[in-house]
């Protein structure tokens, strides 16, 4: 019984607080922002190329 009061404690302790978008990208430096458009420009350049193949 204390186990199972103590688990739901934890959970609401544990709750996850949202993050706006703009908050999200307010910590990146300039190294994030170089590899979100390289995965960005590949991401498109294979979703390009993908298309051909049929």
């Amino acid at each position: 019984m204390q186990n199972d009061r103590e688990a739901k404690e934890d959970k609401k302790k544990m709750k996850k607080e949202s993050v706006s978008l703009m908050g999200l990208f307010s910590a990146a430096d300039k190294v994030d922002y170089i590899l979100m458009f390289l995965g960005t420009f590949g991401t498109c350049v294979h979703g390009g190329f993908s298309e051909t193949r049929y």
